[in-house]
């Protein structure tokens, strides 16, 4: 059965990943603010993948 909260982290997740292949894929130097929120998506990532890890529910992501 699929939470509320794992729904939530499923959700973050993927809006993170979207915001990192976003600013990984740029045709020019990021801002400051830019690599800012590199380091906060990679952050949300890997503290979801855990919670999903805990959870028994990461392969709900395209975590590896």
């Amino acid at each position: 059965m699929i939470t509320r909260d794992v729904q939530r982290a499923v959700t973050r997740y993927e809006v993170a990943a979207a915001r990192y292949r976003e600013l990984t894929t740029l045709d020019r130097p990021m801002t400051g603010a830019e690599f800012e929120s590199l380091a906060l998506v990679q952050d949300t990532m890997a503290d979801t993948v855990r919670a999903l890890t805990a959870t028994g529910m990461l392969h709900l992501v395209e975590a590896s």
